[in-house]
């Protein structure tokens, strides 16, 4: 069994994109990969070599090969790897899932939760999300950090790059394995997810003009049984999620939602990291709110653009800190807990 894990960088945001444009994006490039076979030591391997001659035999030997979310290494293989490198590219058979084999095991299907409840003696780095922020997601101006340009960050990298195959293969060992019919659901998942599946275009934008067409006819009659109501709001729709009432801020009268301030900064700041804490204080009797937000690369420019640009979206000034990638690490405890604090009240210490 071949274990492994890449690293890239794209210029593409995988979350919004998705797997296979991302993989597909000409800006996608391979950082590093680190393997092992079976319990041998983890190695690792950049592009400025060969591919070792060891993976390609296996893979040649129609050996398996395992990650945590293979679906994503089968992809890097299929776009870059057997494009820009001498690699062969594995067929969907030779892939094992290990986050397909902790969902079956009813355990989580993040590696970093999963080695947390097994107690492997492996486990995912904490710090590696803040890693990622640096090399593997452009700064503003469009380039790119490396190791020329933060080279013990880098070294902290590569390590993380081999902690995760050793995580995910310690965690596999501790699991009972995918059965043949288990292995055969993801595959077909990964089919689906090559393929797409078919729909009647014609019949659902029909459906969609029908529903549109109901829904006009509804609150026509509704005002005609009812009348308009004073603030002519029929069957109107919220904007959208402001946040969790019981993680809500009164500030100078208006009700601010701290965790859904996340969407507003990311409509106006370029190189947002997503990472960023509200800190709200007293002084004097006059509260205020200081919103801290990570970016890849402070501008002086950006920081009175998101004052106006969040005045605007919430009612009332907030005042903006900037901070670099991982700087607010301590504040949001983003390493440490499985949900980030976004709300810093300091008035009760006023």
């Amino acid at each position: 069994m071949l274990h492994l894990d890449f690293e890239t960088r794209s210029r593409v945001d995988l979350i919004k994109a998705g797997g296979h444009r991302y993989a597909a994006d000409p800006s996608t490039e391979v950082l590093m990969m680190s393997y092992a076979f079976d319990d041998g030591p983890a190695e690792l391997w950049l592009p400025s070599k060969r591919c070792p001659k060891e993976v390609n035999d296996h893979i040649y030997a129609d050996g398996q090969v395992a990650a945590f979310n293979a679906g994503f290494e089968r992809l890097i293989f299929e776009y870059v790897l057997g494009n820009d490198f001498d690699v062969l590219v594995p067929p969907l058979e030779q892939y094992y899932c290990v986050a397909a084999q902790a969902r079956a095991n009813n355990l989580p299907g993040n590696l970093d939760d999963c080695s947390r409840m097994l107690g492997a003696s492996h486990r995912k780095d904490a710090a590696g999300k803040a890693l990622i922020k640096l090399f593997c997601i452009p700064n503003a101006d469009g380039t790119f950090n490396d190791s020329q340009t933060h080279p013990e960050e880098w070294a902290q990298f590569c390590s993380y790059c081999v902690d995760d195959t050793e995580a995910e293969r310690d965690v596999s060992h501790m699991m009972r394995p995918l059965t043949e019919n288990e292995l055969e659901d993801w595959r077909v998942c990964e089919l689906i997810n090559n393929q797409g599946l078919m729909i009647d275009r014609e019949l659902a934008a029909a459906a969609v003009r029908y529903a549109d067409a109901e829904q006009r006819e509804l609150v026509a009659r509704i005002r005609e049984l009812t009348g308009d109501s004073p603030s002519g709001l029929v069957f109107r729709r919220l904007a959208g999620h402001l946040g969790r009432s019981d993680n809500m801020v009164k500030l100078r009268g208006i009700n601010l939602y701290p965790t859904g301030i996340g969407a507003l900064i990311e409509e106006r700041a370029t190189g947002f990291t997503g990472e960023y804490i509200c800190r709200v204080t007293r002084t004097d009797g006059r509260e205020e709110m200081t919103v801290l937000i990570e970016v890849a690369a402070p501008d002086d420019g950006l920081k009175p653009a998101l004052v106006d640009h969040l005045r605007s979206r919430l009612g009332v000034e907030v005042g903006v800190e900037l901070a670099g990638p991982g700087d607010l690490a301590t504040l949001t405890e983003i390493e440490t807990r499985q949900k980030p604090i976004r709300l810093l009240d300091l008035r009760k210490d006023a």
